[in-house]
């Protein structure tokens, strides 16, 4: 199958590498293919969809509905299934990254496998001194061995072979960071949110959209909009009744010491007998 090269800026595709003949602004990269061997994008790819369950009337669906699994992703009021799909969008420096660092670190405690794509800053000083930012937050705690690993890789083709063997490998969720370096179409994240957790930063472009234009905020479970190292939840499938959808970066030090590092179930309402 013949190659494909995607602009990460306007999504032009080229047969082959270089830069841009469309907006002659960015360099194009290697597009990985879809489930069914076709680009991320071209006309030939078809969404991938999950496979149906059988239709049964509502009295038997809650009959068989079992209780979710919870995880706690680095605040109390944010607790969502382990496969959820994240999507964390702001300005530049406005504590993206910060956020999703101490969600990961969360997780690897709560005996998750994670790993953390830096395409942006890679393996160096700033993902370094972030991560010992986070670290502190929680109380400089031992991570268990090999629960949280980090990927410097930026070109998509290559970091969609690391997903894959990690998946492989019994990994649990990914962060990426970010979608706006990878370039990444929003139909390999979906691909990828059907087997994996996902927690994906974006930056916002000027109509106030992350890469990949409103689709990815439709994509995914829960929207968390950074702004001046505050997040907001401005969307949550997973919501919890009563629970503050604003708080600060910060926080998670004191959500995190409040309870117990285990998996926790979905809260009662207020009065609901236990």
């Amino acid at each position: 199958m013949t190659e494909r090269w995607r602009c990460a800026a306007c999504g032009a595709e080229f047969l082959s590498g270089g830069a841009c003949r469309c907006c002659w602004n960015h360099v194009t990269i290697p597009t990985p293919v879809s489930r069914d061997g076709a680009p991320y994008g071209s006309p030939s790819a078809r969404p991938y969809r999950r496979k149906y369950r059988p239709t049964v009337g509502l009295t038997e669906l809650l009959a068989q509905a079992e209780a979710p699994r919870l995880y706690t992703f680095g605040y109390d009021s944010l607790r969502l299934p382990r496969e959820a799909y994240v999507l964390c969008t702001g300005q530049p420096g406005s504590g993206k990254s910060t956020t999703a660092t101490a969600i990961a670190i969360s997780l690897a405690l709560q005996g998750l496998r994670v790993l953390w794509v830096s395409a942006e800053e890679g393996a160096g000083p700033t993902t370094s001194r972030r991560f010992q930012q986070a670290l502190g937050w929680f109380g400089r705690p031992k991570l268990p061995e090999g629960s949280l690993l980090v990927s410097d890789k930026r070109l998509l083709r290559d970091v969609h072979e690391e997903v894959e063997g990690f998946q492989a490998g019994g990994g649990d969720v990914v962060f990426l960071d970010s979608l706006t370096v990878l370039g990444a179409h929003p139909q390999w994240i979906e691909e990828l949110s059907t087997s994996l957790g996902i927690v994906a930063i974006s930056h916002m472009n000027r109509q106030g959209s992350p890469h990949g234009g409103s689709r990815p905020k439709y994509d995914a479970d829960t929207h968390l909009c950074v702004e001046d190292f505050t997040i907001t939840a401005d969307k949550n499938r997973w919501c919890i009744d009563g629970a503050p959808r604003v708080w600060a970066v910060d926080q998670v030090a004191a959500r995190w010491t409040s309870r117990d590092a285990t998996v926790v179930t979905f809260p009662r309402r207020a009065g609901e007998a236990s």
